[in-house]
């Protein structure tokens, strides 16, 4: 096994892609603090009776809330917020969709267990090492978004409890993602399917959940239906605020933990039941 590991992760610090994502990733989160920055600059400059709607002649009725953000920002306030977007997910997915299906294009992994690599190890040796490539990328970008806020308006103040347990969350969520990932390139197998897969599932899947609560709820005759609550990537964003809720944290917790487990399960089964080609 350790032999195995040492193998997939010479792989994965030769593959390009990693590193791309990981600057791209960074070099977006450097951009979006700045941006915060400057929409405040913006909000600044609209003259209070603007920006409270209070003149109908300008056709506009903003707050400034709408251009700039309530209460202050800091390099901790960057950093929560960080997590508040999908781009680190789908770059995630695409690294593991890359790492996990150049092995079954290249036809190395028939080689692996031919050599008497068990299955079962073959697909945790890839869901480890996909596990530390997500959380230093998550890592690169938490640092990256708390250096640049802390050098526009300062380090912040934040319960280091609630800070902690912030980083600890995400990084929950994010092996979970991880886990999504793998499952779904394994079963794929391919690479282009696996990348455009692992995106929408990002991206597009959450309408799933909330359409079907949409649905009960209309059934229901109540508003009281929030399946998206339960949904992995809706609670990453969840928690990308300080301070932070507890009863929030115990389901984020809960559902991340489940995911995770769920698809590590079918997509070890799915890769021990069918043959490698």
């Amino acid at each position: 096994m350790l032999n195995l590991l040492h193998t997939e992760f010479y792989k994965l610090w030769r593959q390009k892609s990693f590193y791309i994502c990981t600057l791209v990733l960074v070099v977006f989160t450097v951009l979006s603090v700045f941006s915060y920055e400057l929409l405040n600059m913006m909000a600044e400059l609209i003259p209070p009776e603007v920006a409270q709607g209070d003149i109908p002649s300008y056709g506009v009725g903003m707050s400034t809330s709408a251009i700039g953000f309530e209460g202050d920002m800091s390099g901790l306030w960057a950093l929560a917020t960080s997590f508040g977007g999908n781009l680190l997910p789908v770059l995630i997915g695409i690294v593991i969709a890359l790492f996990v299906t150049a092995d079954f294009s290249h036809g190395t992994l028939k080689n692996i267990a031919a050599k008497g690599f068990s299955r079962t190890s073959i697909y945790v040796s890839k869901l480890i090492t996909g596990a530390v490539a997500g959380t230093l990328m998550l890592l690169l970008m938490a640092g990256a978004a708390l250096v640049t806020g802390t050098i526009l308006w300062g380090f912040g103040t934040a319960d280091a409890a609630d800070v902690f347990t912030l980083l600890l969350m995400q990084v929950l969520m994010h092996l979970a993602t991880v886990g999504v990932m793998v499952a779904i390139s394994f079963l794929l197998r391919s690479i282009g399917g696996a990348v455009a897969v692992n995106i929408c599932v990002v991206s597009f899947a959450v309408l799933i959940p909330q359409l079907i609560s949409a649905f009960l709820n209309y059934l229901l005759k109540e508003d009281r239906v929030d399946l998206s609550k339960y949904w992995l990537f809706s609670n990453i964003t969840e928690l990308s605020a300080l301070p932070l809720n507890g009863d929030a944290v115990l389901r984020c917790s809960i559902v991340a933990v489940a995911t995770f487990a769920v698809f590590t399960f079918f997509g070890v089964y799915s890769f021990v039941r069918r043959d490698i080609k």
